[in-house]
């Protein structure tokens, strides 16, 4: 099975990039930028340039279909405001979605916020307010409209802390919980990484804190 990254120079999906390289796995990394391509070159990672908010859907289509699986990690991070966001999160998701559908893609995979419910989004207090909506909106297209088979991870808050291999898989959407059991971006990317070199996990959402589990051993409990 061959893998197409989107979003390989980000907090998260660079850290995934490095651990499929080290398990030799059959990818492509992708980038928006002449700079991050030719670093990714250096490392001799196979690399493309595509840009979720400007390259036409058609365009990226005839890009995915060398590909089987495809992961979408990418994020406007706050940077922008609320337009790049929107452009970003969830325009930019919806035209990879379509463009999968268009090229064939088998599984695709969504690196999505800790809550995307309509719950989250009705949150006064919610101090993200448009990038939760713009999550809400991209993941309920993936799941009742692109016709995608795909897998949602769902991570609580994230931090820079070293990776310690283990996870816990619940079935929760606590804020007190995802504040109190921040996970690293690390153990994020190794999650991500282990759900790509592995079948299965169809049509399925999986909520991952920081926890005491190994991270295969976690994963394979709830596989379906």
């Amino acid at each position: 099975m061959k893998t197409l990254i989107l979003g390989s120079n980000g907090g998260v999906g660079s850290k995934i990039t490095q651990i499929l390289k080290e398990n030799n796995a059959d990818f492509t990394a992708s980038v928006r930028d002449d700079k991050k391509l030719k670093e990714l070159k250096d490392k001799n990672i196979d690399a493309k340039l595509i840009d979720v908010v400007n390259d036409p859907i058609d365009d990226m289509a005839d890009i995915f279909k060398d590909y089987d699986k495809v992961l979408f990690s990418i994020g406007a991070g706050g940077k922008g405001g609320a337009e790049t966001t929107i452009k970003v999160d969830l325009d930019g998701a919806v035209k990879t979605m379509e463009a999968s559908k268009k090229a064939g893609i088998k599984q695709y995979y969504m690196v999505s916020t800790w809550d995307s419910s309509r719950v989250a989004v009705e949150n006064p207090d919610d101090p993200i307010k448009t990038y939760t909506i713009a999550k809400h909106y991209a993941d309920l297209y993936l799941k009742n409209n692109s016709g995608l088979t795909y897998t949602i991870i769902h991570p609580s808050t994230l931090n820079d802390d070293p990776g310690q291999g283990s996870i816990e898989v619940v079935d929760t959407h606590s804020t007190k919980l995802a504040m109190e059991k921040s996970i690293s971006r690390q153990d994020v990317a190794a999650v991500v990484a282990n759900l790509l070199l592995s079948d299965g996990y169809q049509n399925q959402e999986i909520q991952i804190v920081a926890g005491d589990k190994d991270i295969r051993e976690a994963l394979e409990e709830v596989k379906q």
